[in-house]
């Protein structure tokens, strides 16, 4: 068995932990995302299933129940195989979480459980509205749930209406990016583009589509141009993921520095959450000497500063995986019981 405190690395090992006897919370949430990485639609659901259960019944305030929620929700809406069935099984995703949210006592915070169900209740009517904004909806939605072919069904429903929506076309580009459709994602971004190139989500996903077809140079300037139209936290971090991709210290440096500027004039907590998303930026493309450095400075500079939603959720994220590059993978005992 695995030893407790001992990373959960693979497939193999989250499956030993999901169907023994004895696993924790953090632990299932831990296989979730292990099946959710690997694609492996029931081991994350086996796993979301037991975290959920745990809950369910139970008044321990467990503050990230949400987590395992959506896991779940994702997992089983991984099994409608078109648009037309996908009601039922949003309706068995709902009854949970509504019985979830029935099982938690008001003073519970369970924001992100309302905000979950709200989104299913959502789809639910988006799925028989055939107006393009509501395909529009419908496809973000998708996209958040893991199911981006399903939103570009519902984006090709919508582009039949009006086929050269602007904000059909990059949801959709957005979604074939998703399942690395790259170069049929850059050609639709494009026909968007020639409709609309002052809307920074267009050029958003533009820049995601050339970096997705190996023009890194480009994708960063495109970064740029749509940092300036709306410096936001997606505008950021779609700079610093493309400066990342050059591999190139200088390039990336000169990016945080532009990001940093703007953000540092907005508050101390803005900058900290650029230093987050240049952290992961760095992580995804496996410099872990210089991601370990940047949290360090997080590290440093996080003291009297409060982070809020979804910095905590990243702070916590890059934690975890700064951690993980840092430590030794351990070998499997399978001769020794759990301690």
């Amino acid at each position: 068995m695995l030893s407790r405190g001992r990373p959960i690395e693979d497939v193999d090992q989250a499956r030993h932990v999901v169907d023994g006897e004895k696993a924790s919370f953090v632990e299932l949430l831990e296989c979730a995302e292990i099946g959710k990485s690997a694609d492996d639609w029931q081991l994350r659901r086996d796993a979301a299933e037991r975290a959920v259960n745990l809950v369910i019944g139970d008044k321990r305030q467990i503050a990230s129940v949400h987590l395992a929620a959506q896991h779940l929700a994702a997992a089983i809406l991984g099994e409608a195989s078109d648009l037309d069935d996908l009601d039922r099984y949003v309706a068995a995703v709902r009854r949970r979480v509504q019985r979830l949210l029935a099982d938690f006592p008001e003073t519970v915070r369970n924001a992100k459980l309302q905000e979950l169900e709200a989104n299913l209740s959502e789809i639910t009517l988006l799925l028989t509205n055939p107006e393009p904004a509501a395909q529009v909806r419908l496809c973000s939605r998708l996209r958040k749930l893991d199911r981006p072919d399903l939103g570009i069904k519902a984006a090709e429903r919508g582009l039949k209406v009006e086929p050269e929506n602007t904000a059909l076309l990059t949801t959709l580009a957005a979604a074939q990016l998703d399942i690395g459709a790259s170069t049929t994602g850059l050609a639709t971004i494009e026909r968007a583009i020639r409709e609309d190139r002052k809307e920074y989500r267009v050029l958003l996903v533009q820049s995601r589509a050339l970096q997705a077809v190996s023009r890194p140079e480009q994708s960063l300037n495109v970064a740029k141009e749509a940092f300036e139209l709306d410096a936001n936290e997606f505008t950021a971090h779609r700079i610093l993921a493309a400066a990342a991709e050059l591999r190139d210290l200088d390039t990336f440096e000169g990016a945080l520095q532009f990001v940093r500027h703007h953000q540092a004039e907005v508050s101390a907590e803005a900058d900290l959450y650029v230093l987050l998303l240049a952290t992961e930026a760095l992580l995804e493309t496996d410099d872990v000497r210089r991601a370990s450095e940047l949290f360090q400075e997080v590290e440093a500079n996080k003291a009297g500063k409060k982070l809020q939603g979804h910095a905590v959720q990243l702070y916590n994220r890059v934690k975890k995986r700064v951690r993980k590059v840092q430590q030794p993978t351990l070998p499997l005992d399978n001769d020794k019981p759990s301690s």
